[in-house]
């Protein structure tokens, strides 16, 4: 595989991304699944992706994604989420935090951007099976004990949804 077969795995991943993101009732779902079962928002669009490709993510090729990206996401993009949040805080206190959580924001962003990259331009490793996208996603949340929490579904759903109205 080239170089450039793995760039445009990673930007087909990234436009992807963007356009379920995008979906404004997309985002609280998300977060919904971030702060409370800290679900790693880049993983499950990683998984939908996958499916939405017609290549779903097995349990088995979950765990192998979370195993490639961990690293990146605990050292970097969680600690940046932290401090970008707090800055949130003194930013709406102060108005001249503005700038410096904008600027955590981009990079915390471009941090996030890398990961999928790493996902996508890895993805042969990772074991698929076929799957429709909400069967991928709770593929997906079933891997990390999450698929029983009562809110978890419902924001599934939501999601699947967004990405079913991605046009290829």
């Amino acid at each position: 595989m080239t170089a450039k077969r793995l760039s445009r795995r990673a930007s087909s991943l990234w436009r992807f991304s963007l356009a379920v993101y995008l979906q404004p009732q997309v985002p609280p779902a998300c977060l919904a699944l971030q702060d409370r079962h800290e679900v790693d928002v880049n993983l499950l669009l990683y998984a939908g992706w996958r499916a939405w490709g017609g290549d779903a993510l097995s349990r088995e090729g979950c765990r192998t994604a979370l195993e490639r990206s961990e690293v990146w996401r605990r050292e970097l993009v969680l600690p940046l989420r932290t401090i970008r949040r707090q800055a949130g805080t003194l930013a709406r206190n102060d108005p001249t935090f503005a700038h410096v959580y904008a600027s955590l924001k981009a990079c915390e962003l471009q941090l996030e951007r890398q990961q999928q990259a790493m996902l996508a331009d890895g993805s042969d490793q990772d074991s698929g099976t076929s799957a429709d996208i909400i069967t991928a996603l709770e593929i997906f949340a079933a891997t990390f004990d999450i698929l029983g929490e009562p809110e978890v579904r419902p924001a599934l759903t939501t999601i699947a949804a967004a990405m079913e109205a991605v046009v290829r």
